[in-house]
This record gives C-alpha cells, structure tokens and sequence, in this order.
C-alpha cells in the first residue's frame, strides 16, 4: 500500500507549558544586519503568555494514507 499524502492543513495551538527559542530570530536577524532586542521579545512573549494562559503555536498537519 503507498503512503500518499491525503490532505495538508494549516493548524495552531494554545500550548500552556511553550518554550520559545529565540536562538534562530537573533541569528537571522544578526546576519541580516538588523539590530534584535531578545529582552525585550521575552518580555513581550511572557506578558502575552500570562494574559492568554500559553502562546499560540502555528504548524501544519499532513495526514498521509498509511496512518488510516
């Protein structure tokens, strides 16, 4: 049986307990030339984790026939 790929959905999440890694943002925005302030989005994040319960994680989900 093939393992064809049957849908794709974009999808997110409310996740209590997320840890956010800045790593990659400040890499990027370092080779960029563009000046990032990591305290001052961990402020933002922890500020809209306490008011919302978590941080909303975006993704994709794709079902493939062999999982069914």
């Amino acid at each position: 049986m093939s393992n064809l790929k049957i849908a794709k959905k974009l999808c997110n999440f409310l996740i209590e307990d997320a840890k956010e890694d800045l790593s990659l943002v400040g890499n990027l925005a370092d080779l960029s030339g563009f000046d990032f302030h990591e305290q001052v989005v961990e402020l933002v994040l922890s500020q809209f984790k306490e008011a919302y319960g978590g941080l909303w994680v975006g993704g994709g989900s794709h079902p493939y026939s062999r999982s069914y």
